[in-house]
Parts: structure tokens; C-alpha cells; sequence
């Protein structure tokens, strides 16, 4: 449930990444983290005790198909509360009929009286427009839907805080720790999701919580006034969390509601606080006037990006909206291809470099050979294994094989020089 006060109605469809045990939910041992996408809603009611009304409706997956259960909750959510727990029931029943999902396969997933059109990614693969089954020039993501990607989640994000997003897939790179406090639980968890997409081939091995809030039971582990976990990115939408992550080396403010004020003023405090001036004036020049006027999103952090930004790409993308050259959809998969491929840039030298680190398999050692196939190929060693028993056979069969060599250790002014 968002950390949220009840002022007016309000729905909203976010995901979160929660820890499990996965030996009491009957998981294979490595799966310790679960997926949900949920449709939040609240709105005024003077008649209840806290003014209004809030709940949740939840799907819960270990996979990470964020396009295809952010679609469902989206479609579940608002006739749960119109119909009740009949149509939870008849939701249940639709996804128990369909069959289990195979990587680049393509369904036809019947539910609540729709058939949703959906593309599961091929193993060890992003879902790109230009790759997929699905037409480029009708795609429609009203009917087809790319089961890993919300179809526009990333730039809607980071619109109006592009310029950070080079920072940020850096940051993501390196394994820095990196909160995003946004004004609602949405923006935030799309663009942690974003940011974990955008780093592909590379996956991203640390902790990530597209949503965080003061309930989960990670809570003590996560918020520390003496040190910052490592290799790990929150998203929260709590000023809470503005005050007591302060002392984060980075944070992504996006949002320009009066919320964002109340994080920005909670976070000048606690840097003069600390003593940081500069940063808390920064803090305070941000948010602005009360009220929530001047609001500014963006990244506060003292890392300086080594990749240059691509201004004229990111001014091309923000004309193309502007104009409606290009539906967001399509502006969205260019700016994920844009990073994906930088990613791909990135480690082409480190994959040059450490192809060298292996060493060549001799080719006597490339196909192993059974025994009997020893003895046609070599009657020589059949005759010596039978002379001398058991033992000689295995004799016999090792001197086929030779031991590969070490892997050559990483020296950091050689892969310096092969990059000359």
C-alpha cells in the first residue's frame, strides 16, 4: 500500500520487488524475490474513520513480465471494486487455462472477456518493437503487448529529466546505490524498471526496489542513518524518505507536484543538518517558493558522467511528442534501443580483452571419446588395456585427453593497451 494521505480520488497501477523464503513457498532455492503489480485506488469518504477509502488488488509472479501483469492489474483492478470478489474468481480461472509460458512465444491469453495478444521474450533477450512478431507499422499497444516492457514507461519517467539518464545508466553500470523519490508510486517504479531494462545485455545483480515504503520488512536494512546499502536502488514516494536517505550519494528527484516540494525542503534541512551547505542550498533553490512553484526534477549527485550526453538525440526525441511525429510508444523502444546499444559498445572491448584471458582448448580434447570408440579408433590402446586390466583401460582413455590451461589473470594496463 503507497505511503499516501487520502485527499482525493486517485488510482494508480505500480510494481514493487519484495523478498520471500523461498523454501516455505516451495521455490527453487535462488528465487528470493518475488514481482507485484497492483491497482491502488483511494478517494474521500467522510463517513469512514480515516476520511476515505484505500485498497489494493495485487498479481504476484516470479516472473518479470512488468508489460504483460501491469496490462491485467490495469484491466482487474477497477471491476474488482465495481463487481467485487466474483470477477478475482473468474480472473483465477482464465489464468489457470493458459499454458505455460516458453521463451519467444507468442499467445493469445484469454481474460475477463478479452483475448490479450502477448510476445514473451526470447531467452537472454530485451523486447524491442523492431524484433518482435508483431507488426512495427500497426502496433497498436492497446491490443499487443510486449510481455517484459510497458510500452512507454521509461520516457514518460525520465521526460522531463532525460539529461540525467546518461548519469543514471552509468550509476546502474557501476552498481552505485541510487534512490528515486517521485510524486507518485507509478513514475517511481517505472523508472527503476527502466533502469534495470536499460543496462541489457548486462543484468543487474543488486537489490532494486521499484517501490519501497516504511511497512516493508526490509525497512531497517534499507534506511540506516550510519551507512548505504550497497548495489542498491529504492523508489519511494514518501518526503519520509527525502529526510532519512539523505546521505545517499545519489538521488533522482522526479515529480512536480507539491510533494516534490515537501521532499526537496526534507532534503536541504537534513544536509544543513549535516553540514552540507552547498547541497542543501542546492535542495532548497529546487524546490522553490511554498507551494510547490519551481519544483525541479533531476539528478543531485557529485558523479561526473564519462559518457557525453547526446543532446540533439534527446532534443529529436522530446520535438518528436511535441509534434506527434512519432506516438509515445515508438519514442519510448528508440530510447531504450539508444541505451541498449550503448551497453553493447560498452562491453565490446571487455569482451575483446577477455577472450584473449581464455586459453585454446587443443582440438584432440574438443569431442570426448567412449572407450569402445577408443579401441576402433586405436586398436594399439585396446591391445595395452587388455594386457593390463581395468586400470590400463583408464590409462589407455586418459592419454586421449590433455588438461586445459589456466585462465590468464586480468591486468588492467594490458586491457588499457588493447583499447589503444
Amino acid at each position: 500500500m503507497p505511503d499516501s494521505t487520502i485527499y482525493e480520488l486517485y488510482d494508480s497501477v505500480y510494481t514493487f520487488h519484495f523478498r520471500v523464503d523461498p523454501v516455505r513457498l516451495g521455490l527453487a532455492k535462488e528465487q528470493i524475490f518475488l514481482y507485484g503489480h497492483v491497482f491502488f485506488r483511494q478517494k474521500r469518504d467522510p463517513l469512514m474513520r480515516r476520511g476515505g477509502f484505500q485498497r489494493s488488488v495485487a498479481v504476484i509472479s516470479h516472473l518479470p513480465f512488468h508489460g504483460l501483469f501491469s496490462r491485467m492489474v490495469h484491466m482487474l483492478g477497477p471491476l474488482y471494486f465495481d463487481l467485487g470478489t466474483a470477477i478475482l474468481e473468474a480472473a483465477a480461472h482464465n489464468v489457470s487455462s493458459w499454458p505455460r509460458p516458453s521463451a519467444d512465444g507468442a499467445y493469445e491469453l484469454p481474460f475477463l472477456g478479452t483475448a490479450l495478444a502477448v510476445e514473451v521474450p526470447a531467452r537472454d533477450a530485451s523486447q524491442l518493437l523492431e524484433t518482435s512478431k508483431f507488426p512495427l507499422d500497426r502496433f497498436d499497444p492497446g491490443e499487443h503487448i510486449l510481455a517484459s516492457v510497458t510500452f512507454d514507461g521509461l520516457f514518460r519517467s525520465f521526460r522531463d529529466a532525460l539529461d540525467d539518464l546518461w548519469t543514471c545508466w552509468e550509476l546502474m553500470i557501476l552498481g552505485e546505490s541510487l534512490v528515486v523519490l517521485a510524486d507518485t508510486p507509478s513514475r517511481c517504479s517505472e523508472a527503476i524498471v527502466g533502469l534495470v531494462d536499460i543496462i541489457f545485455p548486462i543484468t543487474y545483480c543488486g537489490d532494486y526496489r521499484p517501490y519501497f515504503t516504511i511497512q516493508d520488512p526490509d525497512f531497517r536494512a534499507v534506511v540506516s542513518k550510519t551507512h548505504v546499502p550497497p548495489n542498491t536502488v529504492v523508489g519511494v514516494s514518501n518526503p519520509f524518505f527525502s529526510e532519512a536517505l539523505s546521505h545517499w550519494p545519489h538521488k533522482l528527484f522526479l515529480g512536480t507536484s507539491g510533494r516534490m516540494a515537501q521532499m526537496h525542503g526534507a532534503s536541504a534541512r537534513k544536509a544543513r543538518a549535516y553540514g552540507d551547505a552547498a547541497a542543501g542550498d542546492a535542495a532548497a533553490t529546487a524546490a522553490g517558493p511554498a507551494g510547490g512553484a519551481g519544483v525541479k526534477q533531476g539528478l543531485q549527485s557529485k558523479y561526473r558522467c564519462a559518457v557525453a550526453k547526446d543532446r540533439v538525440f534527446a532534443e529529436h526525441l522530446l520535438d518528436a511528442l511535441k509534434t506527434g511525429k512519432q506516438p509515445p510508444w515508438i519514442i519510448n523502444n528508440t530510447l531504450r534501443r539508444y541505451f541498449i546499444d550503448l551497453t553493447v559498445q560498452f562491453l565490446a572491448p571487455l569482451n575483446r580483452y577477455f577472450s584473449t584471458l581464455i586459453p585454446q582448448v587443443p582440438s584432440s580434447t574438443a569431442i570426448p571419446m567412449h572407450p569402445r570408440d577408443h579401441q576402433r579408433a586405436a586398436p594399439w590402446a585396446a591391445t595395452r588395456a587388455h594386457d593390463a586390466g581395468a586400470k590400463g583401460v583408464l590409462q589407455a582413455e586418459l592419454t586421449w585427453f590433455t588438461a586445459p590451461g589456466n585462465l590468464r589473470p586480468w591486468r588492467t594496463d594490458d586491457f588499457m593497451a588493447s583499447l589503444a
